[in-house]
């Protein structure tokens, strides 16, 4: 079973308590859009869910933005509270993807947010059945 299959309808409504500006260190290999710059992002202490550029865009905008499919897949595995979170123009990372051109981004965020949903549905089951 995959981290994502694990992963809850509440991970989505956790989002960081605070955010913090992506320094020039860190946009240094924006341009690289992978793993790699996951890593170097990492190696900076901060929870990725809290990084934001000036622009308020979150990593998980700006892999929509760059349509790097891989990249959003792993993010959303790992930070899934971006999923629902805003940029400084009100949009989604889904939003950010459609505009950008990247069907297959915006197809995996859609099937992203359904899951979660889905997991809803199946928690309050659980509740139910405890409560029983």
């Amino acid at each position: 079973m995959s981290s994502f299959e694990t992963r809850r309808l509440s991970d989505l409504f956790n989002p960081p308590d605070e955010y913090v500006l992506m320094k020039a260190e860190m946009l240094s290999t924006l341009s690289d859009g992978n793993e790699e710059w996951l890593e170097n992002l990492r190696s900076h202490g901060t929870p990725l869910a809290c990084l934001k550029n000036d622009q308020g865009d979150s990593i998980l905008h700006l892999a929509a933005t760059w349509g790097n499919l891989e990249l959003v897949k792993s993010i959303v595995s790992e930070c899934p509270c971006l999923l629902l979170e805003l940029n400084s123009k009100d949009q989604l990372p889904l939003h950010v993807a459609a505009l950008a051109g990247h069907p297959a981004v915006v197809e995996d965020l859609v099937a992203s947010v359904t899951f979660f949903s889905a997991r809803l549905a199946e928690e309050d089951r659980e509740i139910l059945n405890l409560i029983k």
